[in-house]
């Protein structure tokens, strides 16, 4: 009997999988930078591996990575004999939500496509949250009773607790689908933050600046599209540090020449007084000293222009590029010494 009943619990338990990722974080040294020559300033941070943690584990990024995931707001079911599965994107049908409307979430719809043109929505009792997408917040409960009504397919649907409308997708097949027990739920994003928390991140050894990323959950596909849209988010986010540290630096540096500009009008002025009331000195080497560091300010300014325009362009690149970085220029091509980049 033990064997009968652990037999027919493994065969009909809900399975739950597991995805893994690597990332190699670079630990910044605290280096002079040449800026802080003239300053006594430093525009480099100190990003230690406990810290890059930290950020992926947040729920800034969590809500970022999830901002960029509609498909995760709402989830597509199918009841079995025995238990009930998420089918994700193999759904024969999608929803699709009016954001800016409040949207009831939690409520499980159980649909029954009737045809093409007609489909019947089936809700029982339960109290469920109302929810604001825009203001990312709970904002009340509301009793659902229990109710079904039939739509046109592609029509809004607005009931008092939800807008939205249902389109047929290409996976749709009326006779394998006329006997299958379909239904879908909205999620609001704090739900599927909570979700996702069982992100694990460890380093691999002690010593190691390489990280692994360890997610549960019971659809694959679907934790595998979080785990992978997170990474992108997190790698984009770290382009945007360095474009506001780029521009910052261009933009102190702009204002250092204002003032050296200004600073040599002036001692240009002073020393042609200078020699109109007294003995012509030759000031030659020291006019050369000082030409000599403006060009190589104006040199350092045009080395962070061009980083700034890579890290730019990169960055609209892995936005329309994902999935093709083979053609991307070596940012080594482009005098920049970032090993992680490269």
């Amino acid at each position: 009997i033990a064997l009968c009943i652990g037999f027919i619990y493994n065969r009909y338990a809900s399975k739950v999988y597991q995805v893994s990722a690597s990332l190699y974080i670079k630990e910044d040294k605290m280096t002079i930078d040449p800026t802080s020559m003239m300053t006594g300033l430093t525009f480099k941070s100190n990003n230690n591996i406990s810290n890059e943690i930290g950020i992926l584990q947040s729920f800034t990024m969590k809500e970022r990575t999830l901002n960029e995931l509609e498909f995760f707001n709402v989830s597509y079911f199918n009841t079995g004999k025995i238990s009930t599965t998420e089918i994700y994107t193999r759904t024969p049908f999608y929803v699709e939500l009016d954001y800016d409307t409040l949207q009831t979430t939690g409520i499980r719809y159980m649909i029954n496509i009737v045809d093409h043109n007609k489909y019947k929505l089936k809700v029982y009792e339960k109290r469920c949250n109302v929810y604001d997408y825009k203001k990312n917040q709970n904002t009340g409960y509301v009793e659902i009773p229990e109710f079904e009504e039939e739509y046109n397919l592609g029509e809004w649907v607005n009931n008092g607790y939800n807008r939205f409308r249902i389109i047929l997708n290409s996976n749709y097949d009326p006779e394998k689908n006329k006997e299958d027990k379909l239904s879908f739920s909205i999620n609001s994003k704090l739900a599927l933050a909570r979700e996702m928390s069982g992100l694990a991140i460890s380093q691999i050894s002690k010593e190691s600046s390489i990280i692994r990323l360890t997610l549960d959950g019971r659809n694959p596909q679907k934790i595998t599209d979080y785990l992978n849209k997170l990474l992108e988010e997190y790698l984009e986010r770290n382009l945007e540090q360095k474009n506001i540290v780029s521009e910052n630096t261009v933009l102190f540096i702009d204002e250092k020449l204002i003032g050296i500009q200004d600073s040599l009008s002036k001692a240009e002025l002073d020393l042609q007084s200078f020699q109109e009331s007294n003995v012509f000195m030759d000031l030659s080497a020291q006019s050369q000293a000082i030409f000599a560091n403006l060009k190589n300010i104006e040199s350092r300014k045009a080395e962070l222009e061009l980083s700034i325009k890579y890290y730019q362009n990169l960055q609209n690149y892995i936005r329309r590029n994902i999935d093709d970085i083979n053609k991307l220029v070596v940012p080594s091509a482009m005098g920049i010494n970032d090993p992680m980049l490269n």
